[in-house]
């Protein structure tokens, strides 16, 4: 009787807990299945920049860093690398462009902005035939900004130079032609002539021949035969072994001369002028006294109507002859990198800059028309080309001033020095062991 009357409460509380077991229980306890709300700010926004050019004053942006994402399931938020299908069917062997989510504004700046991001931005702007990009290097340079500027016009977008979503977005938007591979490239020309040479300064072509400077000599070379036929010399003292600058007009040869001019026996004082040498009566003159206005060495010099293009680090001072031969400035000519040589031709000021480019210049504004990824150390201009030598590679390069076009025109074993041009020959001055010493190189470049 006892056990009974414990049994049946046991049986109530044994019941109550197989009906909480078969679902029984308290709502507040049961889990509910609720869809993730969606992220207010969304990763790939985020990682994107506003297209807003920064002020010059502010430090250049930095990437955002993307949320990490899980290796074993990445989310359907997470940002994944896109592959853009082609309007048309990709060969098999070529590899399509892989695109990134843009991480930063890119853009023109000092120092240059470098990286993939940069050199995927150029791939995909030749591949839509902005070529005046050049040879995509991941450096964005000026032709990288013209090559962007240009697409931003062709689009109707905001023409600020400025890579930010909505260009990025727009240059990868639809199909993208994969570009074929490059090959590997071969010299245009061949050596026709040799001669002994030297360490030239530069090569001036006059009209009617090739003049090569020595020092502050300037010799006229026979292109046929390699002998000297006339030599012309500036006269005062040069304290320096260095071939100082040298440009050529009207039949004269001008120089930025550093000497000493001797005012007594015990008395002399450095000056520093632009003599000029007349070819034909040897006559020389002061044309420009630079002593008080310039402390540092000119390197290199050109001259157009009666002014001078005066280098000096990473700027140019276009000056003319004045009163009693005082400079008057006719501009500045500003540039990033220290410049490396000057030449005219076509209508333009073609500078070489170390920071491996090559620029196109009005001469009457001063401003930079376009420019050419080459890290060019020495410049000529002939046979309506601008040729441009590099020393450490050895190679010399022909760029067409129309089109843009580049070609590898001549590849020599040791460093290339100085080069010219009279519109049938290029002229390349080199070293090379095999005929111990320097050498002068006579390159066939007319038409065939």
């Amino acid at each position: 009787m006892n056990i009974r009357r414990l049994s049946l409460p046991m049986l109530i509380i044994l019941l109550a807990l197989a009906v909480a077991a078969c679902g029984g229980s308290s709502p507040t306890q049961a889990p509910v299945e609720t869809q993730a709300p969606a992220p207010t700010n969304p990763p790939t926004q985020a990682a994107q920049p506003t297209e807003t050019k920064p002020e010059p004053t502010l430090a250049p942006p930095t990437a955002t860093a993307l949320p990490p994402t899980q290796a074993s399931a990445p989310s359907a938020t997470a940002p994944m690398a896109e592959v853009i299908a082609s309007a048309t069917p990709i060969p098999a062997t070529a590899t399509p462009f892989v695109v990134t989510p843009l991480q930063r504004n890119l853009y023109l700046q000092t120092p240059y902005l470098s990286g993939d991001d940069v050199l995927l931005l150029q791939q995909a702007l030749v591949a839509r035939g902005y070529t005046e990009v050049g040879v995509p290097d991941g450096v964005f340079g000026p032709m990288t900004n013209t090559a962007v500027r240009r697409f931003q016009t062709d689009n109707n977008l905001v023409v600020d130079g400025i890579v930010g979503s909505t260009t990025w977005s727009m240059l990868f938007s639809g199909g993208l032609p994969t570009p074929a591979p490059t090959a590997a490239p071969t010299s245009q020309y061949s050596v026709t002539r040799r001669f002994q040479g030297f360490g030239a300064g530069k090569f001036i072509y006059d009209g009617d021949g090739m003049w090569i400077q020595s020092v502050k000599t300037m010799k006229l070379y026979n292109a046929e035969t390699g002998e000297v036929t006339r030599q012309r010399s500036i006269s005062v003292t040069y304290p320096s072994s260095d071939n100082p600058p040298v440009c050529y007009e009207d039949d004269r040869f001008y120089f930025a001369i550093l000497h000493e001019i001797v005012l007594s026996t015990f008395v002399s004082e450095t000056r520093y002028q632009i003599i000029s040498l007349d070819i034909e009566t040897k006559e020389e003159e002061i044309i420009i006294d630079l002593t008080d206005y310039m402390s540092f060495a000119i390197q290199p010099m050109a001259c157009l109507d009666e002014n001078f293009w005066l280098a000096n680090g990473t700027y140019i001072a276009v000056i003319k002859p004045g009163n009693d031969a005082q400079p008057v400035l006719v501009r500045n000519v500003y540039l990033n990198g220290f410049i490396r040589d000057i030449v005219y031709g076509g209508g333009y000021m073609w500078v070489a800059e170390e920071w491996g480019a090559v620029h196109k210049i009005d001469p009457n504004s001063g401003r930079i028309v376009a420019s050419y990824p080459y890290d060019a150390t020495s410049l000529a201009y002939g046979g309506n080309r601008l040729w441009m030598a590099s020393y450490d590679t050895g190679q010399v390069w022909s760029l067409d001033p129309e089109t843009g076009k580049v070609v590898l025109a001549y590849t020599h074993e040791y460093p290339v020095g100085a080069i010219g041009c009279d519109g049938r020959y290029l002229w390349v001055a080199a070293y090379d062991d095999t005929y111990g010493g320097f050498q002068f190189y006579l390159l066939d470049i007319r038409e065939r």
